[in-house]
């Protein structure tokens, strides 16, 4: 008989949590999609369509996001540029960057010097939990 397989790294539920987030998207059909499943998670989402609106959500009154999840090609700002905007007054900001766009890169690092992560579209909600959650666990 054939030894038994480790079980995958993506076997059981999704990872939840509660954190604030800050989702921005310049797709409406795919932002309110993604929206409603970071809430379904757990988690409190505000949203933003591009640069300017994501800035304006990240100074709203109230606690700062916990974390910015953000699509690398907005129309006003390109994602990259926009969190070295939001870094300015939050450096340790966790970011996952959303892209579309086959073989992107982007040229961002995280306070420890490590590239920033890159979700390829289309992903699962599982995956973009774990991802998530990794990227929120390991502040």
């Amino acid at each position: 008989p054939a030894p038994p397989r480790p079980p995958a790294e993506d076997a059981g539920p999704s990872p939840r949590g509660e954190e604030d987030l800050l989702l921005v998207e310049d797709n409406a059909r795919l932002r309110t999609a993604l929206a409603a499943a970071l809430g379904d998670l757990g988690y409190r989402v505000r949203v933003a369509a591009d640069g300017a609106e994501a800035l304006a959500r990240f100074a709203e009154g109230g606690a700062p996001p916990q974390a910015v999840l953000c699509d690398v090609v907005l129309p006003d700002l390109a994602g990259p540029e926009l969190v070295e905007r939001l870094r300015a007054t939050a450096p340790e900001l966790p970011v996952l960057f959303l892209s579309g766009a086959s073989g992107a890169a982007v040229a961002g690092r995280d306070r420890r010097g490590r590239p920033v992560p890159l979700l390829a579209k289309p992903f699962t909600v599982d995956t973009l939990a774990r991802a998530l959650r990794r990227l929120l666990d390991d502040r």
